[in-house]
């Protein structure tokens, strides 16, 4: 999480040895300047831009030039309709997009912080979500705001309203009325198998004969077989040795070499012992992922934060593990 407490007193001193021997004489440019070539880079014209930011053309024009003379280059080629990024502000943009995700959270965290967070919020979350996503957010999380006492419900199919909770990370939208729902990303699940069970089955990971291997399942049977149309298609019911609908019990039974089993590619590409197979010949399974809270629940001060909090690191832990 790249936000840390506003307050001097909630913030370790540890927090601030990153910065200690930083030269900070040379950081030094005007904020304005940069939203404005941010906004304009994301709207296309300086009149868009304008309107976005509530200011007016000339002062959104003369905010570019001086940022331009300030750097030393040109950000922006001119036309008579429309602007366009030169290739140096082409290779500025995604810094300047990281900046603003970061003044963004800045100003939410700060807004948050004048009230109290002494509390619980009770979060749902399908196994996965619970061991490999979670932790590291709620460590983060209690690091900021330690008043909050956080519960988490592990469940196969997250639910906001049958189970009570406040928070909930599902793999559907929800369709029923006075609930906020967030995409979060896209969770994409291909093919893997243990690099042991591979080397004794004599099976190259990248032309495996799928249809004489052993598979995991969940029991549906119709989701793995249509997955693997076109490259497996004899696959039939006698290759299914092991149907579990947990997915920590398929990672840990394709850990031990028991067969193939289709898994989050987020999570088994950090586990060594893993191969993925025919990456090249299947596509990812892909499911979106959303973060689902009730529209009076986020009244609450501290569920709006924790909501915000979470929504904002799954964003930028989804973006990160398709970059890897």
């Amino acid at each position: 999480m790249k936000v840390t407490s506003l307050t001097d007193s909630s913030v370790p001193s540890s927090s601030y040895s990153a910065y200690a021997d930083t030269n900070w004489e040379p950081v030094c440019f005007d904020w304005n300047r940069t939203r404005a070539f941010l906004v304009v880079a994301e709207e296309g014209t300086i009149s868009a831009a304008a309107a976005s930011l509530n200011l007016s053309q000339p002062t959104i024009s003369r905010q570019i030039a001086e940022l331009e003379k300030e750097l030393g280059v040109s950000l922006f080629k001119r036309s008579i309709h429309r602007i366009s990024l030169t290739p140096h502000g082409a290779e500025l943009l995604e810094v300047v997009r990281e900046m603003g995700r970061a003044a963004g959270k800045f100003s939410k965290l700060a807004s948050v912080k004048s009230t109290s967070m002494e509390g619980k919020v009770i979060i749902s979350a399908c196994e996965m979500s619970a061991i490999y996503r979670l932790p590291a957010i709620i460590a983060k999380l209690r690091e900021v705001e330690p008043e909050i006492v956080v519960e988490v419900i592990v469940a196969s199919d997250p639910n906001v309203i049958q189970q009570e909770v406040d928070i909930a990370i599902c793999s559907i939208k929800p369709s029923y009325p006075n609930y906020i729902a967030r995409k979060v990303g896209v969770e994409t699940r291909g093919l893997f198998g243990s690099k042991e069970y591979l080397q004794h089955n004599d099976a190259d990971h990248a032309d495996i004969d799928v249809q004489s291997m052993q598979i995991i399942g969940s029991g549906d049977l119709t989701e793995f077989t249509q997955y693997v149309n076109g490259v497996a298609a004899n696959v039939a019911e006698k290759n299914f040795v092991v149907s579990t609908r947990s997915r920590i019990a398929q990672l840990n039974l394709c850990l031990k070499g028991v067969g193939l089993a289709l898994l989050p590619v987020d999570v088994a590409s950090t586990v060594r012992e893993l191969q993925p197979v025919l990456e090249e010949r299947l596509s990812l399974v892909e499911n979106a992922v959303w973060l689902v809270c009730s529209e009076d629940l986020r009244r609450s001060r501290r569920i709006e934060f924790v909501f915000n909090v979470i929504a904002d690191e799954l964003t930028e832990y989804f973006l990160e593990s398709v970059r890897a």
